[in-house]
């Protein structure tokens, strides 16, 4: 039937997938391992769910040293989202990117990155990604 939900789906597959890359994090922070796009810089503050932060961009939130700069990270983690206009969710997620974006209190163009964490690429992701970077 249309409209119903999978097993994934009922079973919490992608709030436990959002839980699983949070903790991964946070082993991050624990042993002072390596952060993606950060190699040089430790994590020494960590949030999930970051509405209360001002945040749009709430799943993950990391705060970096790196060369005595303060950084951050500021993600959404979804378990499987299309990278397409067409999909109401990734349009959700690039729309609350841009509110985040453009706000300086919450975000600085030379040092923050933002993150969409999802669980594979397809080659249509891949295309996509290649024609945004251009």
């Amino acid at each position: 039937m249309a409209g119903e939900a999978s097993v994934f789906q009922t079973g919490g597959g992608g709030f436990n997938y959002e839980n699983y890359v949070q903790a991964s994090f946070l082993l991050q922070m624990m042993i002072n391992g390596i952060i993606p796009s950060f190699t040089n810089g430790s994590i020494n503050e960590i949030g999930f769910q970051n509405k209360n932060k001002g945040y749009q961009t709430d799943d993950l939130f990391l705060k970096v040293e790196e060369d005595n700069i303060t950084k951050r990270i500021v993600s959404q983690i979804k378990y499987n989202i299309p990278i397409s206009s067409k999909n109401e969710v990734f349009n959700e997620v690039i729309k609350a990117f841009w509110e985040d974006f453009n706000d300086s209190n919450l975000f600085d163009k030379q040092h923050d990155k933002m993150f969409l964490i999802k669980s594979s690429l397809t080659n249509n992701d891949k295309n996509n990604i290649a024609y945004l970077c251009q």
